[in-house]
């Protein structure tokens, strides 16, 4: 009996120089969402190679739009090279976009091109460190500058408005150089309060007025962050809370979804300006996930140590950081810190019952957490591998182990510090 005669397919097989350049940037695109990195990086570097092939033999009329495409892959797997610990890498990258990007400049250059050359020093310099990325940073500064004049000269205020953002945003990763990596500089908190101070200069139109202008909410929570690295906590909390009312809407709105609020909060206005704003809306006004985590952290202990602040002034810091969490828990239910945070927040104002919810939760989500990484190192160990990359592997199984652990005992601790446990509410026994 004859055998079927394969098709086409079945006889080809796919290998990455049978795809185009749009099909590997496609499924590299794919597998980065789907956190396969790896995967990621190797086919955005497939990608890259077959586009310089082809970018080496094309006509002069048409490289234009390949120079902009080989810059769009640069950028995106300098992106997975950042998420993989390889920020030189990245760097590297970023470099050869910029590069390229400045081969593209005309003498019609609009501000668009200007702030796509500054987004590429800011990268470059989130990717480096010390001298180096303050050095990249007055680069993008620079560039910025000169874009907000054409922004100017040309009345485009949607831009100004963008660019005064990015402004302010560079200066901020200007201080937090010094804040980290040059923090033992002899001038670190003088440089760090310049930047800071040249951030908070850029002010964009307030959402209440448009006659009105205020500081970013990124340069308000930075200058909130140093005042409290300078025990100067009190005067943390007014900074951290007109950052805060930047977001109060769509916070409360998003909180409103998942049902997290304090328990006295009797704000009727502010709800129903929450209500008119739909779930789509509030996401896309609202600062990063990280950022908003960060602002929390900041809420929390500045209302903490501020002893001698206003007792008003503590109180809305506290309620404020309970509506930014039930913004991020709206976003993502799954991310433990939020539950503990949550936790935190209404220990914080001895609404105790609410606390041990939370406190409990984020326990039991560490002890799968805990049960799962156990359960990987014994199927590891049992593979019986013997190279570096085994050993590296079990290395990092056990540092996340004991980081679970130490959460664990915070947890723990934490709920032990709450008044209101019963004894028919026995403590969770660590497994």
């Amino acid at each position: 009996m004859k055998s079927k005669k394969k098709t086409r397919q079945q006889r080809t097989k796919k290998t990455p120089s049978n795809f185009s350049v749009d099909d590997l940037t496609e499924a590299a695109a794919v597998a980065f969402a789907n956190q396969e990195v790896d995967t990621a990086l190797a086919l955005y570097t497939s990608a890259l190679d077959a586009q310089f092939k082809i970018l080496e033999n094309a006509d002069v009329t048409k490289r234009g739009p390949m120079i902009e495409q080989r810059i769009i892959l640069l950028e995106k797997r300098a992106e997975t090279k950042t998420t993989l610990g390889d920020p030189d890498g990245a760097r590297e990258d970023y470099q050869q976009a910029l590069e390229l990007h400045k081969s593209t400049e005309t003498l019609q250059s609009d501000p668009s091109w200007y702030e796509r050359s500054a987004s590429l020093h800011l990268y470059i310099g989130q990717t480096s460190t010390g001298r180096e990325a303050i050095a990249a940073y007055e680069q993008a500064l620079s560039i910025l500058e000169s874009c907000m004049a054409q922004c100017v000269q040309f009345s485009e205020k949607t831009a100004v408005t963008d660019v005064t953002q990015q402004l302010s945003a560079v200066c901020c990763n200007a201080a937090e150089v010094y804040l980290t990596d040059l923090c033992e500089e002899p001038d670190a908190e003088d440089q760090c309060e310049k930047w800071v101070q040249k951030a908070l200069s850029y002010k964009i139109p307030s959402s209440e007025s448009l006659d009105k202008k205020q500081p970013t909410a990124d340069a308000l929570q930075l200058l909130a962050n140093l005042r409290i690295s300078q025990c100067r906590s009190s005067e943390a909390l007014p900074a951290i809370l007109e950052a805060y009312r930047q977001i109060e809407v769509p916070c409360r709105s998003l909180a409103r979804l998942v049902d997290i609020s304090p328990p006295d909060d009797n704000d009727v206005a502010m709800e129903d300006r929450a209500k008119e704003l739909s779930h789509v809306d509030a996401v896309q006004s609202l600062p990063g996930f990280e950022f908003r985590c960060q602002m929390v952290k900041i809420m929390l202990e500045a209302a903490a140590v501020s002893e001698k602040a206003d007792i008003s002034e503590r109180n809305a810091c506290q309620h404020a950081a309970i509506f930014v969490l039930g913004s991020l828990m709206a976003e993502n239910d799954e991310v433990i810190e939020v539950w503990a945070l949550l936790g935190d927040a209404f220990a914080a104002i001895a609404s105790n019952e609410e606390a041990v919810a939370y406190y409990q939760s984020a326990f039991d989500m560490l002890n799968q957490l805990k049960q799962s990484i156990e359960d990987d190192m014994q199927t590891s160990n049992s593979m019986e591998d013997d190279d570096d990359d085994a050993d590296q592997r079990e290395d990092e199984m056990q540092q996340q182990l004991d980081d679970v652990m130490c959460q664990l005992d915070d947890v723990r601790r934490k709920m032990a510090e709450v008044k209101t446990l019963t004894a028919d509410e026995p403590m969770p026994m660590q497994e």
